[in-house]
């Protein structure tokens, strides 16, 4: 630390040596500071600035209802078409600064001037994402030497705002408009054809053309399906019918003798079959005492057993041969056994349901036949049919996508046109003082820097004329042996004369600065009489 002390002492005496020009060149500089200063001409700022609402208050009412128009879109492309070379050469002529401007390249020179001097910031509340639509205010700012100019640019650039905006967006509406309106009258010329194409295929193919019951393969399966209920229920009916043909076998049709049933009168069976059915009741009578006295091994209990069986075989036979010739349902009319007449009945149902059976499956049997006979037709018939069912609705969908877009698009004119989407915070306006350059802040800065460049100029000297401050310095450079050093003694004379050379080099700057204060001072006046004598 001690050694950066000396070295700043060792720099500061070396440049002490150049102190009348340091204070030389401070003058130099802040008197040129102050004549360019003063010749710097003066620049006029005027400024707009606009409020956008990307919302709007009827977005409750219309949300999801009606198109919404995007007002941050628009505003982005207004924004940028208002720097595009056709607007600002009419700024150009309208404000009258292209009257200078006599050749192609002069106006396009002027044109990029305009461009890079106007300026259109836009502000976002604090915290707002910057990838999502939020309002916002867009300030409109533009600098020139004049500042009817100035305003009158920024006023034509904030009516070519307000004329695109709401002209655009309506403009937009009323093309997009016309063009659903031809696209909606288009798809329902398609639709047209598309339905007589349908009623024309569907008149040339009756009869081939899926029903309710789904298309071709469908009915086919569902048919097929049915045939085989079909068929299992009369399998289910025949083995009844074989079932209860057995429990007839085996059921004597007679009554034991002296057994009758109440209410009735059992009536003698005539002819072969009553001659059987005596011999069967004998030995069934027989067999019944046989019971009683002797065991089932005993031969005449067997021997009585096997003519009852060879008997009611005989009597099943007669039975058969007179239901196959037509005299009578399995000889209901020759039985007095309930139990047998019972069996006799539920026979005769089963018949009947059998009958029914396969009469029904024989016409089901025709329709899978009938179907699988067709099966290079219906489904080359239900293909075409779907492919012109899906055209019409791909085309329906379109029309009617169509004509909900419409309705929303003049939903949301109407929106925009009843809602201000936007407002002029504030007009076009410019203050009488210059904005640029700052003079104030200039001269007040000019004394310091002119300090700061004496100090350098004095600093830059030095160094081209360097000096030992110290027998140590001395040593350092040379790297030999100092014996010793000669101190300066001055004399009162010298004395006095280093003191007027600092009284005078102070007195030198205590005057840079009052000048620079008088000339503030007379700065200040000036432009309040000025401003005075415009108000």
């Amino acid at each position: 630390m001690e050694d950066l002390l000396n070295t700043l002492k060792s720099e500061i005496s070396s440049a002490w040596r150049f102190r009348w020009w340091a204070m030389a060149a401070a003058w130099g500089f802040c008197s040129l500071g102050a004549v360019v200063t003063f010749l710097w001409p003066d620049q006029y700022e005027a400024r707009a600035v606009v409020f956008v609402d990307v919302s709007s208050r009827l977005d409750d009412v219309i949300g999801g209802v009606a198109i919404e128009w995007n007002m941050q879109e628009q505003v982005e492309r207004v924004r940028q078409q208002m720097l595009s070379g056709p607007v600002l050469e009419t700024v150009a002529r309208e404000t009258d600064l292209d009257l200078g401007a006599t050749t192609p390249q002069a106006l396009s020179a002027l044109v990029s001037s305009l461009r890079q001097r106007i300026s259109i910031t836009e502000t976002r509340p604090r915290g707002a994402d910057p990838r999502q639509p939020t309002d916002s205010t867009l300030t409109i700012t533009f600098r020139e030497r004049s500042r009817d100019t100035a305003l009158a640019v920024v006023d034509t650039l904030l009516s070519t705002f307000v004329r695109d905006v709401v002209r655009g967006g309506q403009g937009a509406s009323e093309v997009a408009r016309g063009f659903l309106g031809q696209q909606i009258a288009e798809y329902q010329q398609k639709l047209a054809e598309r339905e007589q194409a349908i009623a024309a295929f569907k008149r040339d193919n009756v009869g081939l053309l899926p029903s309710e019951a789904g298309d071709y393969f469908m009915r086919l399966q569902t048919n097929m399906q049915q045939l085989d209920e079909l068929e299992s229920q009369l399998r289910t009916a025949l083995n009844r019918q074989e079932a209860l043909r057995a429990q007839l076998m085996n059921e004597n049709p007679s009554l034991p003798p002296g057994v009758s049933t109440p209410g009735a009168t059992a009536a003698a069976p005539a002819g072969p079959l009553g001659t059987l059915q005596a011999r069967i009741d004998e030995l069934e009578t027989a067999q019944a005492d046989y019971l009683l006295r002797f065991t089932d091994e005993h031969p005449d209990v067997v021997s009585t057993r096997q003519q009852l069986e060879r008997l009611y075989e005989q009597r099943q036979d007669l039975l058969t041969a007179l239901a196959a010739s037509g005299s009578g349902f399995e000889g209901s009319a020759l039985a007095t056994n309930p139990v047998y007449q019972q069996l006799q009945i539920a026979l005769n149902d089963t018949k009947v349901e059998v009958a029914e059976l396969e009469s029904q499956i024989d016409e089901q049997r025709r329709r899978v036949n009938e179907l699988q006979a067709r099966i290079e037709v219906i489904p080359e018939v239900e293909a075409r049919l779907a492919g012109l069912v899906r055209d019409y609705d791909q085309v329906k969908a379109i029309h009617d996508e169509l004509v909900r877009r419409l309705e929303q698009e003049r939903l949301g004119t109407s929106a925009v046109a009843d809602d201000s989407n936007f407002s002029v915070i504030e007009p076009p306006i410019a203050p009488f003082q210059p904005t640029t350059p700052n003079r104030l802040l200039i001269l007040a800065a000019l004394p310091i820097l002119g300090f700061g460049v004496g100090g350098a100029v004095a600093y830059l000297l030095s160094l081209l004329s360097p000096v030992f401050a110290s027998v140590k310095t001395l040593r350092e450079f040379t790297d030999l042996p100092v014996l010793g050093s000669v101190t300066l003694i001055e004399t009162p004379a010298e004395r006095a004369a280093t003191r007027v050379q600092i009284l005078g080099l102070a007195a030198s700057a205590v005057l840079l600065f009052v000048t620079f204060i008088v000339l503030i001072a007379v700065r200040e006046a000036a432009t309040s009489a000025i401003q005075g004598l415009v108000a």
